[in-house]
């Protein structure tokens, strides 16, 4: 649940809330945000990559897809 609402509030909101702010609406450190934050992110590349590897040839810079 912390996963959905971090990915929804901070983002792919228009009006994105900052890690203390989403730290302390679900009780957790602003550095467990950063850490959540960043598994999302990965998450999210490699189903870009896996979906649709010719965005992430041609909009990616190169080598920038490798380092995953």
């Amino acid at each position: 649940e912390k996963e959905v609402k971090i990915r929804e509030n901070r983002l792919i909101s228009e009006n994105p809330h900052n890690r203390q702010e989403i730290g302390e609406k679900y009780r957790i450190t602003k550095e467990r945000v950063r850490q959540i934050e960043n598994r999302l992110k990965k998450k999210i590349r490699l189903h870009i990559e896996q979906t649709m590897p010719d965005f992430v040839h041609a909009m990616l810079p190169p080598g920038s897809h490798d380092d995953t």
